[in-house]
């Protein structure tokens, strides 16, 4: 709620039509609602915000507040945060996780859900500040409206927890890096037999997900969102390619063309989840032995071997960059030499894979 904001600001209103003015306003609070939970050891002086707060998000805290009118402000100071109320009234937030409760004009929400003890900063989220969450490039979804697709919030939570526990069953590593690399999964609908997500360079650390049938589609959908949080925060400190808006060429797993760039996000998405596909198999998992598994194997292998070829052939690539494309390319390699012979019935399609 902090960071979107402020590269969303630095970027200007032109992406949003939201004025720097505006987001900076939208920041502070949810940073000084971070900032009370470690008050006593960190706050010094006090910090007063006298703006209009109309809702104040405070996910360490598994809640959100609402004002109806807008508060008049919020004071931190080293024994936490204070809210300004209408008609002078003033209220401490009191310690997590309890709410506001008996309040005129203000409402306690518990939109932030935990998904795994060993990930405590990594939520499900029935709250989304992102404003740049409706702006979609996939030419086969209109915006990431949070909704939950009529499945009780019961079956989110289980099926997410599950593509996570088979996410540390099969790349462990991969798993503790969620500490630092992921921070919320928003929910925007149910399709029972595929998966859309999405991910934005300005708002690192959230994604987008639908929920489907299949934990496998699922945890796909994690690693591979995951892996462009991490691509896109690399990208704040270096270009990794010098040409990756400006070089075109056919996506691998897209139906339209696509910048280098957009190939390069996704060769370094889906590698990762070959490993997934590949570790599985070594482990006799009983999903290997699934249809869906089969075919989504060798899809995705066939899609990866297109597009490092492709980002191999056109990337004008900066040091880093180069680096990140050498070890992609020795992983990838790795695996399709670990991979057996696709089954002879199994048919894919030479050109493009189905939309993930």
């Amino acid at each position: 709620d902090v960071l979107p904001a402020l590269l969303i600001a630095e970027v200007g209103p032109d992406l949003t039509g939201q004025s720097p003015d505006a987001m900076f306003r939208a920041a502070v609070p949810p940073l000084l609602a971070v900032l009370a939970h470690k008050a006593r050891a960190a706050v010094r002086e006090t910090v007063l915000w006298d703006v209009p707060v109309p809702v104040l998000p405070d996910p360490l805290g598994h809640r959100l507040f609402r004002f109806d009118p807008p508060a008049r402000g919020l004071v931190l100071d080293p024994m936490g945060l204070e809210i300004a109320l209408t008609g002078d009234r003033t209220i401490r937030v009191p310690a997590a996780p309890a709410g506001i409760e008996g309040v005129d004009g203000v409402v306690t929400e518990r939109p932030f859900h935990p998904l795994h003890p060993e990930l405590p900063r990594l939520q499900f989220a029935m709250y989304d500040s992102n404003p740049l969450s409706m702006y979609e490039a996939h030419p086969e979804k209109f915006g990431n409206a949070i909704s939950l697709g009529d499945r009780p919030l019961s079956d989110w939570l289980t099926l997410f927890r599950e593509a996570l526990d088979l996410i540390k069953l099969t790349l462990p590593t991969w798993f503790d890096e969620l500490k630092s690399t992921q921070r919320r999964f928003v929910p925007v609908g149910y399709l029972p037999e595929r998966h859309l997500s999405a991910s934005y360079r300005e708002a690192p650390g959230i994604a987008y997900l639908t929920l489907c049938d299949h934990v496998l589609t699922v945890a796909e959908a994690m690693v591979h969102e995951t892996q462009h949080t991490k691509a896109n925060l690399l990208s704040f400190r270096d270009p990794i390619v010098h040409n990756g808006m400006t070089a075109w060429t056919k996506s691998p797993v897209r139906p339209d063309l696509r910048p280098l760039w957009g190939v390069l996000l996704a060769v370094h998405a889906f590698v990762p989840v070959s490993a997934l596909h590949e570790r599985l198999a070594t482990l006799n998992h009983p999903i290997a032995k699934s249809e869906l598994y089969v075919r989504r194997r060798y899809e995705v292998l066939q899609g990866n071997h297109r597009g490092m070829g492709a980002v191999l052939e056109t990337a004008d690539a900066t040091a880093l960059g180069q680096r990140m494309i050498d070890e992609m390319r020795v992983l990838h390699e790795t695996l399709r030499l670990r991979t057996p012979p696709a089954p002879a019935d199994l048919v894919l399609d030479p050109d493009l894979l189905p939309p993930s």
